[in-house]
């Protein structure tokens, strides 16, 4: 490569000597005076070194434009491999040129941005879930609203373990809410036939969800207290109806 410079050099110089040659030669023949020769050959020499200077700024600013890139992507790919609690790829390799380099440290990047895209998309779906599950215990999430906000910020592998068994915890909670109110409705039901009660109208009051008997019924807080408190005014009720027939007078 070193050669293939020196080749072009010497050959610019030959074509500019044999160029200047040919004018000093036609020069003589029209007449041109020395001071007006010398005038011409200046400014030809001003001419090429200020073309030389705009090809050298412009491969400088192209030089620095290499570098921040470099510099920007890197930071980026530091940022990222934070963000996903990793260690930041070492590109530990020397270069033969910044565009080597540039193309080295972009390959990771993208790589990391890859990552970073689906570790996005695994928050995105436990917090979902959590979000969904949290409203059908409390009747709201406003605490993983937080979560949301700043899962920007830490996508970590270890914040994703954590949320997964949030979620667990939840999904836990919900079986055994799902279970309790199978059993109240089973206690509310022997309860209204003893007494004479329509069950289904007392269901129906409590929450809609409740009478359907293939979608998802209502497993709330408010809810279970609602079953709790009619199961224990029902047991009251069945409770004095049998002391009413008690005293009632026996025949003989």
């Amino acid at each position: 490569m070193y050669n293939h410079h020196i080749d072009q050099s010497l050959h610019m110089e030959t074509t500019c000597g044999s160029l200047i040659s040919e004018l000093q030669k036609i020069w003589n023949e029209v007449g041109e005076p020395d001071k007006e020769r010398d005038k011409m050959l200046f400014e030809l020499e001003q001419q090429c070194l200020d073309a030389y200077r705009r090809k050298v700024d412009q491969a400088s600013h192209f030089r620095a434009q290499l570098r921040q890139e470099i510099a920007n992507s890197g930071a980026e790919l530091a940022c990222i491999s934070a963000t996903l609690g990793e260690q930041p790829v070492q590109i530990r390799q020397s270069f033969k040129s910044l565009k080597k380099e540039l193309q080295a440290v972009m390959s990771g990047l993208e790589e990391m941005r890859r990552k970073q895209i689906e570790r996005k998309n695994q928050f995105t779906e436990v917090l979902k879930q959590i979000h969904s599950t949290s409203n059908e215990l409390r009747g709201s999430a406003e605490e993983y609203w937080h979560t949301i906000a700043n899962e920007e910020s830490d996508l970590s592998l270890n914040r994703l373990e954590d949320l997964h068994n949030r979620l667990l915890s939840l999904q836990k909670e919900k079986s055994d809410r799902q279970k309790l109110v199978l059993s109240q409705l089973n206690s509310l039901k022997s309860l209204c036939m003893v007494v004479g009660i329509d069950y289904r109208l007392i269901i129906h009051e409590i929450h809609q969800s409740l009478d359907d008997s293939c979608g998802p019924k209502s497993i709330s807080e408010d809810t279970i207290e609602r079953l709790s408190a009619t199961i224990n005014r029902l047991e009251d009720v069945k409770i004095q109806r049998l002391q009413s027939f008690k005293i009632l007078p026996q025949p003989w």
